[in-house]
């Protein structure tokens, strides 16, 4: 099997949790994005950024970037 086999059966998704990180959110997006296994094939299928109450624009920075977002209106503190 190769490896893009193996990826498209066992896709690895980023999930990264945010709450007020519009500064940054962008460039850790599209780190992500750009991270690659050893065979040079995207390392993550897709990456979800979870805004937690966010009040300054992170989720719409992490979409501009290219991430899926998901709301969660309970505020989380790591």
């Amino acid at each position: 099997m190769t490896r893009a086999d193996w990826s498209a059966l066992h896709p690895i998704v980023a999930v990264i949790p945010a709450c007020n990180e519009a500064a940054v959110i962008g460039e850790v997006v599209r780190d992500s994005a750009t991270l690659r296994d050893p065979t040079h094939a995207p390392l993550f299928s897709r990456v979800i950024v979870v805004d937690n109450a966010s009040t300054d624009g992170t989720g719409d920075q992490a979409r501009c970037r290219g991430a899926h977002v998901v709301h969660e209106r309970r505020r989380g503190y790591g």
